[in-house]
Order: structure tokens, then C-alpha cells, then sequence
């Protein structure tokens, strides 16, 4: 991974990835979390950003693989996270 890869909101989330670890950012102005990892909050710009860590708490609502012929299935989930996240998540492929 390059260094400018690493030093991006993508490359932090890959790192925790390969720890095991979920991680999102909040933004530090209102104690809001949000997903996917950006250099600014969506809607404010700010730049006044944390990393946390999920703690793994959370409900799955729907899950299915995906398969693209000549590609390894991809699964997808629909997933509630604690605190507060919901997004649609999709197994990466790094």
C-alpha cells in the first residue's frame, strides 16, 4: 500500500480491517458517527474527525452473496450498527 494510501481515511479503514477490527469515524462537533471513511463530514466539512472502533454490537438485517462470473462471491449485508451506524456493507476484497 502506498503512503498516500496510508495516511487516507480509506487506507486507516483498511488498517483496522486487517487487524479485525470495524472501524468509523465521528465527527468530534456533534458526537456524530458516520460511514464510509471521508477526509471531511458530510454535510459540514469539517475536519474535526475521530477513528473509533465498533464494539460489534449490532442487527444484521439481510445478507446474500453476490457472484460476478469469474470473481471470488462477494457478500453483502444490510447491517444496524451500535452506535447508530447503518450502512450496506460489502465484504472487501484488499
Amino acid at each position: 500500500m502506498s503512503d498516500l494510501m496510508k495516511q487516507s481515511p480509506l487506507g486507516t479503514y483498511i488498517e483496522h480491517l486487517k487487524k479485525g477490527e470495524l472501524a468509523y469515524q465521528v465527527c468530534k462537533d456533534t458526537n456524530k458517527p458516520f460511514f464510509f471513511p471521508r477526509a471531511v463530514v458530510p454535510g459540514s466539512g469539517s475536519s474535526n474527525i475521530e477513528w473509533r472502533v465498533s464494539k460489534g454490537l449490532g442487527t444484521v438485517y439481510t445478507t446474500t452473496a453476490v457472484h460476478y462470473k469469474g470473481e471470488a462471491p462477494l457478500n453483502v449485508a444490510m447491517i444496524d450498527i451500535m452506535p447508530a451506524i447503518q450502512a450496506e456493507l460489502n465484504s472487501p476484497r484488499y
